[in-house]
């Protein structure tokens, strides 16, 4: 057998030899695959910038799966949507928009 065969012949043996160790290699990650409420309580930390949406969701996750909240998840849950004040006129704009009308 001529050198270029046999070289040939083991790159293909390698290269066989690596399939079946990567299609190993994925066998064992599909029994270690993260369940989707585990992936939820890893996508974000505290340490990364969060909107104000995904830290309530953050902070409500920890509250029902019972993990101790810190003091701003607390206030998060606490914060109550701000209410806006009611218009006050003044007389001069009574006038204006009577005027207008």
């Amino acid at each position: 057998m001529s050198k270029r065969k046999r070289r040939k012949l083991e790159q293909l043996a390698q290269k066989n030899a690596s399939k079946e160790v990567r299609a190993e290699v994925l066998e064992q990650l599909k029994a270690v695959k993260l369940t989707p409420d585990q992936a939820e309580l890893l996508k974000a930390s505290q340490s990364t910038r969060l909107s104000k949406r995904e830290q309530k969701a953050m902070a409500q996750r920890r509250a029902q799966l019972g993990i101790p909240l810190t003091s701003d998840m607390k206030e998060t849950l606490r914060r109550r949507p701000r209410q806006l004040k009611p218009k006050v006129e003044n007389d001069e704009d009574k006038t204006i928009n009577s005027m207008l009308v």
